[in-house]
């Protein structure tokens, strides 16, 4: 006997993330949009004049300066743009910036990718190197 009736086609599932597992646009524009908040607040506000932005624990314990100290000054200086003075606050993170960039931009484009990895590991490198460094520049 047939059916008058069509088969039931269950509906399709929505997903979050696309098939490679790499984030969703949703969470990428949420991330973009937080950034683009932290950067108009600290674009408005000098760290070095306003109080409400956190200190460096690390160079209030020691003395020493961490890979860290000046970033969000260096980062004001940036968003105004005074590259040499942003340079001179912390020249790991402006010349960090570009890589950074380019592995973010790698990471979601290709999110299987190792080359994430191999930045991560890079950069720690780099930041251990540059803090022992700057507290021999600076004495």
């Amino acid at each position: 006997m047939v059916s008058d009736r069509e088969p039931s086609i269950p509906p399709p599932r929505l997903q979050s993330a696309d098939k490679a597992g790499g984030p969703s646009w949703f969470l990428l524009t949420l991330a973009g949009l937080a950034v683009l908040v932290l950067a108009l607040v600290l674009y408005a506000f000098d760290p070095a004049q306003s109080s409400f932005y956190p200190g460096c624990w690390f160079h209030r314990l020691t003395g020493l300066l961490c890979p860290g100290c000046g970033g969000l000054r260096a980062t004001h200086q940036l968003l105004h743009g005074n590259l040499p003075g942003a340079f001179h606050l912390n020249a790991l993170l402006v010349l960090g910036l570009p890589v950074f960039a380019a592995a973010a931009g790698f990471s979601i484009l290709r999110p299987a990718s190792r080359w994430p990895v191999v930045c991560l590991y890079a950069t720690l490198a780099a930041s251990i190197a540059f803090g022992v460094l700057r507290n021999f520049w600076q004495n």
